[in-house]
């Protein structure tokens, strides 16, 4: 005999044998329970002794009183798995460290370890492994329950990737997430500038308001806005046309952006990055619901100024250049006979990109004095 086989042996009611090329006999349990899977290898046992099967039968016993426990013990003495698969304080550390080192946004992952940390506190320190899928469908949140099973499903992947959690074990392995259909068609988008212009006049936090400006007058994320703050680059030229810099930073889709600013924007951006860090959304959206509570006016929801700023640039936008002309990508692409936009992006590399000027005027009574460096004059210096 060269090569394995397997066999059957009717004093043996776990599974198969599988017999080796020396002739021993290995007695496997080969079950299928609540849809689960178990191939579990034990002790090679001799088919000559009067004991033949007696500690198989033993361990198969063990396994039909708790099978998930008793792979899991068995995992680890063949050496296939190492540590638990536990949501602690330990384990989200390493956790979030990867999220970090993947470029994950600081927004992301407080929301992923504040949804694992209420997962956590509801299993009471209980592994993985030992939850089923039916038993994961019983927790009810009264809010974020998409959120909340997204986060889960996302931490045990980590696992599974880490061999610390068997896709099987899982207990997110059939958890379907329905995605959520939000109705954009009876909802009006984005706000007038009048409105705007009247919510920016009354908060009263400078580090909300420079958030407002850059989401209001450019139309960024509130991720790119920390990604800039974080680390961007801010290359100042005040340019007579109103051109004070140009930022660059990661776009959320990987690729590198150009932004060109006003100088309003310029003192906003410095006084973020002074800060050190773009204030979370969270924290911006409390602070926009109490400035609309505290005046009597209508809330600026800080999502939908992205919405606000296409509308704005359609009825009444424009489009500033160093040289004070020029055309759309769109316009030189019909001119070079190409049609998609991408393809003029290999043509054009613009060290300052031309500046969107939205039609609206945010203004603070204490926002601090803007220097325009543009009409300073140059100091003489004797010779």
């Amino acid at each position: 005999m060269n090569r394995w086989t397997w066999k059957k042996d009717p004093r043996w009611e776990g599974g198969q044998i599988r017999v080796g090329p020396d002739g021993t006999h290995y007695p496997y349990i080969q079950r299928m329970i609540n849809s689960l899977r178990f191939a579990l290898q034990l002790a090679p046992e001799d088919p000559e002794s009067l004991r033949y099967l007696e500690d198989a039968k033993l361990e198969l016993k063990l396994f039909m009183r708790d099978p998930i426990g008793y792979k899991r013990a068995h995992d680890v003495k063949m050496g296939r798995l190492s540590g638990t698969a536990v949501i602690c304080q330990a384990s989200l550390q390493k956790y979030v460290d990867d999220l970090c080192d993947r470029g994950r946004n600081r927004h992301h992952i407080k929301n992923y370890v504040r949804h694992l940390g209420a997962w956590g506190q509801a299993f009471g320190g209980k592994d993985l492994r030992f939850i089923s899928p039916a038993q994961l469908e019983g927790y009810r949140w009264p809010t974020a329950m998409n959120a909340r099973r997204r986060a889960l499903r996302a931490f045990c992947n980590w696992l599974i990737r880490r061999e610390q959690l068997r896709i099987e074990e899982s207990p997110t392995r059939r958890l379907e997430i329905p995605k959520e259909r939000k109705a954009k068609a009876s909802k009006r988008m984005g706000y007038s500038t009048a409105h705007v212009e009247r919510f920016y006049a009354a908060v009263r936090s400078q580090d909300i308001r420079d958030v407002l400006l850059m989401r209001a007058k450019y139309g960024v994320h509130h991720t790119d806005l920390a990604r800039l703050i974080e680390g961007g680059t801010v290359k100042e030229i005040h340019h007579p046309c109103g051109i004070a810099a140009v930022v660059a930073f990661i776009h959320k889709s990987g690729d590198e952006h150009k932004l060109s600013i006003d100088v309003q924007a310029l003192a906003a951006v410095r006084r973020l990055q002074k800060r050190g860090f773009v204030p979370s959304k969270d924290w911006v959206l409390k602070l926009c619901h109490k400035t609309a509570e505290q005046n009597g006016i209508p809330m600026v929801l800080p999502e939908e100024l992205r919405h606000s700023f296409a509308s704005w640039m359609e009825e009444g936008g424009k489009k500033v250049t160093r040289q004070g002309s020029g055309l759309s990508r769109a316009e030189i692409g019909a001119l070079m006979g190409h049609k998609s936009l991408a393809m003029v992006d290999r043509y054009i590399d613009l060290d300052v990109p031309p500046m969107a000027v939205a039609p609206v005027h945010l203004v603070h009574p204490k926002d601090p004095p803007i220097r325009d460096e543009t009409r300073r004059r140059p100091r003489l210096v004797a010779l």
